[in-house]
């Protein structure tokens, strides 16, 4: 155990989660002595541990939250969470209060087990790595981090130390304010800071006045490169990840530019079975294909599949300040299958910024979401 620090990763989800942040985190840590590794999140979930290669403790809910997590609740925040995504404008009272309740529950301090607590001595962790984003989070993180008198260092994916996805909810301002609050806190226990972007990194070195270090996605290059597709004679436009977060309207709009080829392109979409159901009305008569997403394991299939690899954003006040410096966890990956990349989405990301720079994608610029049939070349 002396070849690594022993670190104690402390999140809202586990590491193991299989959505894109735990595969960029997995991969992150894939070579660190697993013995140097302790993990405790609050977001309970069914999982697999057989694969797992270190310890992981999660912390217990307490009752209001065991309540909201239950079944009724759930059912109830689904149907709310459809309903808006479909009619926002006559269903934003509806939103704000889902958003509010969310932002409350997140609020609410967590308690370590005994057994938990015991863990973490035993285990004797030099620092505590952590994503943020959550009040409930940020409170414990500084708090270990004064009783173990060890430092934080703070990792960020997303642009919430300035702006929440939910930027625009009048309901929210004490939790920003609190958010901001307990990130400080942690923020001044860290010698590091780690980001997601060059461009987050610049940013935040000058905000914070701390060291930055720039780390997104690492991926084996072996396992994408040479992913040849089969000749059909039609260009299939692969895109594989969620549509929530209004990229739907996004790729609705390639669809309608690749109409216009007369059966020369195909739009495949590889996603949920929800997303699947909640989404595909919007692209009936569009040369567009479902497919339901494949376990991260197998996601070289879906890009062998593709000619053109699809990434957008939406064009939107409050989604573009939260993603203003990010980089999704499929770009490192479709940066190493070294097939055509299309990136569709606003100008003023530095996402679009890095591909254009870099020039290893075709990048187009959001014009007018209301006019789906004008996609516009930069």
């Amino acid at each position: 155990m002396g070849k690594y620090p022993r670190v104690l990763i402390v999140n809202a989800q586990s590491i193991y989660k299989k959505n894109a942040t735990g595969i960029t985190l997995q991969s992150i840590w894939s070579e660190w002595d697993a013995d140097c590794l302790l993990e405790i999140y609050s977001d309970p979930m069914v999982m697999d541990e057989s694969n797992h290669k270190f310890k992981s403790y999660c912390i217990s809910p307490n009752n209001v939250i065991r309540l909201a997590r239950g079944r009724v609740a759930q059912s109830i925040n689904s149907n709310i969470k459809a309903t808006n995504t479909q009619q926002r404008s006559n269903n934003k009272i509806k939103s704000y209060l889902r958003q509010f309740a969310v932002c409350e529950l997140d609020s609410l301090a967590v308690k370590l087990d005994e057994s938990t607590l015991e863990a973490i001595r035993v285990f004797q962790p030099q620092a505590i790595y952590t994503l943020g984003a959550s009040v409930s989070i940020l409170r414990l993180v500084n708090k270990l981090s004064v009783q173990l008198n060890i430092p934080v260092i703070m990792h960020f994916m997303d642009n919430w130390a300035e702006h929440i996805q939910w930027e625009d909810n009048p309901l929210l301002s004490l939790y920003k304010s609190s958010l901001k609050k307990k990130m400080l806190a942690c923020i001044k226990r860290c010698k590091l800071v780690v980001t997601i972007s060059s461009s987050m990194a610049e940013a935040y070195h000058e905000k914070f006045q701390k060291e930055t270090l720039v780390l997104m996605n690492t991926v084996d290059i072996s396992r994408f490169k040479g992913l040849t597709s089969k000749d059909t004679g039609v260009i299939h436009f692969v895109y594989a990840g969620g549509l929530h977060l209004d990229r739907w309207k996004a790729l609705r709009e390639i669809a309608l530019s690749i109409q216009q080829t007369n059966g020369k392109g195909i739009l495949d979409i590889f996603t949920s079975k929800d997303n699947i159901e909640l989404y595909r009305s919007g692209f009936e008569t569009l040369p567009v294909a479902f497919y339901e997403a494949v376990p991260h394991e197998r996601i070289d299939e879906v890009y062998q599949k593709a000619d053109v690899l699809v990434h957008t954003e939406i064009e939107s006040e409050n989604l573009k300040g939260f993603f203003k410096y990010s980089i999704s966890t499929k770009i490192p990956e479709y940066l190493a299958t070294g097939k055509p990349i299309l990136f569709y989405g606003p100008r003023d990301m530095k996402l679009f910024e890095y591909l254009l720079q870099n020039q290893v994608a075709l990048t187009l610029s959001l014009i007018h979401i209301s006019e789906p049939t004008r996609l516009g070349m930069i």
